[in-house]
Parts: structure tokens; C-alpha cells; sequence
């Protein structure tokens, strides 16, 4: 998944390597990396960025705020 920040400086993305990131477009660099678990449910496979609010959601199903 990918969702942008409210600035439009920062995206979001989520991966099947059940990690979730915050990469600089101006960059293209990764800022922050949340990394989740080892198995195949880990996989993150969505995300939602509100305002301060950063959700990431796995292929279980699995809520984390970040």
C-alpha cells in the first residue's frame, strides 16, 4: 500500500518484506523503517495516514498504529 502525508513531503508505504516506511519525496530516502514479524501473515498489505495518525494493516488483519 502507499498513502502520502498531509504536507505531501512524506509517503507511506507497506510491503510484502512486513515492513512499513516513511520515505522524504524530496530524498527518496527512507526515514523510518517499522519492521513486523517473520511470518507470511506479517505481510503489510495497507495503510492509512490522518493528520498525526499513521496506521499500517497486516495480511492477518492486524491493526498497528505507528
Amino acid at each position: 500500500g502507499l498513502c502520502w502525508d498531509p504536507t505531501s513531503r512524506f509517503i507511506l508505504t507497506t510491503s510484502g518484506d512486513k515492513t512499513a516506511k516513511i520515505w522524504d519525496i524530496t530524498t527518496g530516502s527512507a526515514v523510518q523503517t517499522y519492521p513486523f514479524g517473520t511470518d507470511l501473515k506479517d505481510q503489510q498489505v495497507g495503510c492509512l495516514w490522518s493528520g498525526n495518525h499513521i496506521i499500517s494493516v497486516s495480511l492477518s488483519g492486524q491493526i498497528a498504529y505507528l
